[in-house]
């Protein structure tokens, strides 16, 4: 297995994530009438620490609260693989850098270029590259 496919497979899991992460909001939101954006800052700045007490209370006593929180957690350190195997693709393999961040995170030029810290016309050029390799 070659390493884009790892960074592959670890979006998928991010990808699944996040719908586990909205099937459980949405089910919070219907069984316990906590809205998922309040629960969501909460999650994810991390504890429980929140002026309103009642909020607090009703967290503790959810069910989902727990499910959440690892699904949470999962998806960061999902997020934090990624990036850092995105700095080692710098290195071994800029090419292949370039093109998950533009196939699958979905980023423009300028902000690919930034990220690597290349110009816009270098990783373009790595882009075409990788394209015309893997044509072939």
């Amino acid at each position: 297995m070659n390493d884009y496919m790892t960074i592959i497979q670890a979006w998928g899991e991010i990808v699944g994530l996040n719908n586990k992460i909205n099937l459980f909001e949405t089910l919070r939101e219907v069984n316990g009438d906590i809205k998922s954006s309040k629960v969501k800052e909460i999650l994810v700045q991390g504890g429980f620490i929140n002026s309103n007490s009642m909020l607090n209370i009703i967290m503790k006593k959810d069910e989902y609260t727990d499910r959440l929180k690892a699904l949470y957690d999962s998806k960061r350190a999902y997020e934090e693989y990624i990036e850092r195997e995105i700095d080692r693709l710098k290195v071994t393999d800029i090419q292949l850098a370039v093109a998950f961040l533009k196939d699958y995170k979905k980023m423009k030029w300028q902000d690919i270029a930034k990220r690597l810290t290349y110009s816009k016309a270098q990783v373009r050029r790595y882009y075409d590259e990788y394209r015309k390799n893997e044509c072939q």
